[in-house]
């Protein structure tokens, strides 16, 4: 919800957008905060037109730099190496529900995720990215 508040989404339907990348993807994978970040960054980096070299270029550059800083506080993008289980894996997933791990753990993962995306967007001008062009906001009236 940081990253709405930042570009101007409506928390609801960011959260129903980004509901689906926690745990990995529910299986251990890439962690959801890393993957609600690329979302965000695309937001402020992305493209739209075919052929775009330089803003790839640039959208490139500033995922591997979240990515960077993400894993110097906690040494991977996995969240199966971060929460030492796998959501994938039925018995694994029922240890991290036990033992709290996801409660936990998870908060400061989301902590985390928004100072570097305050970090890095801090000179950006998250405003000025124009949401209601973007085709996710035709869909807001039917979510």
């Amino acid at each position: 919800m940081h990253a709405c508040d930042l570009l101007g989404i409506d928390p609801a339907l960011g959260v129903k957008m980004a509901g689906g990348l926690g745990g990995g993807l529910f299986q251990g994978e890439v962690c959801g905060c890393v993957s609600a970040a690329v979302l965000a960054l695309g937001l402020v980096y992305g493209y739209n037109e075919p052929g775009s070299r330089e803003q790839n270029a640039i959208l490139t550059a500033k995922v591997k730099e979240f990515e960077q800083k993400f894993t110097e506080r906690h040494s991977t993008l996995l969240c199966r190496g971060i929460l030492g289980y796998s959501l994938g894996i039925p018995e694994e997933a029922q240890i991290l529900r036990e033992k709290g791990i996801i409660r936990n753990t998870c908060p400061a993962l989301v902590t985390d995720t928004c100072a570097i995306l305050d970090e890095m967007l801090a000179k950006q001008d998250c405003q000025s990215v124009n949401i209601s062009r973007l085709p996710v906001s035709a869909c807001t009236s039917r979510i």
